[in-house]
């Protein structure tokens, strides 16, 4: 008689990995938004689309 191993027993050790991947992911992501972002606060860009006649009515 085998033992069917086609199931992994469940431990502490796969979230213990994986969790902070979740966050590191987040965080990766973040930080090109954030740079984006200031970029165009410090350019002068609205964050809208308007025209420059639209802004003066």
């Amino acid at each position: 008689m085998t033992i069917d191993r086609t199931h992994p027993i469940p431990t502490a050790r796969w979230p213990a990995i994986h969790g902070p991947a979740v966050p590191t992911v987040s965080l990766l992501g973040s930080i090109p938004a954030m740079q984006s972002t200031q970029r165009r606060i410090l350019s002068g860009a609205r964050s809208y689309d308007t025209t420059e006649s639209e802004r003066t009515k």
